[in-house]
């Protein structure tokens, strides 16, 4: 019964990387400070006032709030396990704000509340999907649930939650079906956004009878192979230097073309922030001169057809570039609403005449679902022009296709 009762445990510890703060959740039987830092110092051989101590608690009868939670495992476990301490995941949940709500943490207990989100031991509640931080509630009372999942990831390092590299929390339950080609995947985002087809799974023709010149993404930074022509690094060497520079360049030109309003936007500013996202901008001078006829001819059309674009979200993830024909090519998730007079369809008697809403190459915009003032949620995978050196690498082809 006991091991019937310990497996359960450990499998719902593995399938939940965070806490639910439901009604259910707020009638939940809480756990005392003494309870758990009884069982807390037994796990690790600590002193319990000196766990006390460093959580600053002097009444052990009072209920256990999660930062004071967070600073009792995280004392114990610098006893316990001295060696189970990422700083690389550390200072990037610190850096890239991880913990939604960190201002609510006591500023005594901040640096255990993050610690002990970077190793995997308290990772608050997930904020939603494509979010990619998470609510630690700090002051609310811990349950007796939650204190058992806590104790045994203190106890059993395996059993903790894993954090990718830039902190962010995954999952190994409920994957996507094509999930071994993904490094890792992420807690927050759905199964849709990875179960798309990469472009390389589409190729209904090759020459050499079987198509090879891709790296799904799970293998793009293991492989050795060079990836540009100019200075033979590698797919990881130029992530490593100018991963952050290009997603920063992809959201920029998907929040710029999903935020077009016909009576706000500086036509100016619009152009010229898009062409600085296009490869033609610093290549071929002539070739910039006809996207900035196109884009100055969308305006036109916009304005005509009162064209109100918002962009709520737009998410890009390390773990969704994959490499098709020599290029790097990522995934984008974007979130978005249209109002206009003319709403097109993605099709309609063989024309395709979205891109008179949303700016890209005629016909080549392809979205489907698209509502009359309606979120929805699109997913676009976006190369870049590999032709160029690492650090100018910027968007190739301009078409807008969604599946």
């Amino acid at each position: 019964m006991k091991r019937h009762v310990l497996f359960t445990l450990l499998f719902v510890m593995l399938i939940t990387p965070f806490t639910v703060h439901t009604a259910e959740a707020k009638k939940a039987k809480k756990v005392s400070v003494k309870s758990f830092v009884t069982q807390a110092a037994k796990i690790s051989g600590a002193n319990q006032d000196d766990l006390l101590k460093a959580a600053g608690i002097k009444m052990t009868s009072k209920k256990l709030s999660n930062e004071n939670a967070a600073v009792i495992l995280n004392e114990a476990d610098k006893l316990l396990n001295v060696d189970e301490f990422s700083k690389v995941r550390y200072d990037a949940v610190v850096k890239k704000k991880r913990i939604s709500d960190r201002s609510k943490i006591a500023g005594t207990k901040r640096e255990s509340v993050y610690q002990c989100f970077a190793k995997g031991l308290m990772v608050g509640e997930n904020n939603g999907k494509f979010t990619h931080a998470r609510s630690f509630h700090p002051k609310a009372a811990v349950t007796k649930s939650e204190a058992k999942i806590y104790l045994t990831r203190l106890k059993d390092v395996k059993s903790r939650i894993k954090l990718t590299e830039d902190g962010q929390v995954t999952r190994k339950i409920n994957l996507p079906k094509n999930y071994k080609h993904y490094p890792y995947i992420l807690a927050s985002f759905p199964n849709s956004f990875y179960e798309g087809k990469f472009w390389y799974q589409q190729v209904t023709y090759c020459s050499s009878g079987k198509f090879t010149d891709y790296r799904t993404p799970k293998n793009l930074r293991k492989k050795q192979d060079p990836i540009c022509a100019w200075t033979d690094d590698t797919a990881k060497e130029i992530l490593d230097t100018y991963q952050d520079q290009y997603i920063a360049l992809l959201e920029k030109n998907l929040r710029t073309r999903f935020s077009y309003n016909y009576k706000k936007t500086n036509t100016k500013q619009f152009i010229q922030t898009m062409l600085n996202t296009y490869s033609c901008s610093n290549r071929n001078p002539s070739e910039a001169k006809e996207m900035e006829k196109d884009l100055r001819e969308y305006v036109k059309g916009a304005k005509k057809n009162h064209v109100e674009l918002t962009c709520k979200r737009v998410c890009i993830d390390p773990s969704m570039i994959y490499r098709f024909s020599g290029s790097l090519v990522f995934r984008c998730a974007v979130t978005f609403k249209v109002n206009a007079d003319t709403i097109y369809p993605k099709e309609s008697n063989g024309r395709y005449e979205q891109y008179k809403m949303i700016y890209g190459d005629e016909g080549h915009v392809r979205i489907p679902g698209i509502k009359k003032n309606q979120y929805i949620t699109r997913y676009f995978d976006i190369d870049l022009d590999p032709s160029l050196l690492p650090e100018d690498w910027r968007i190739f082809k301009n078409d807008l296709a969604s599946y």
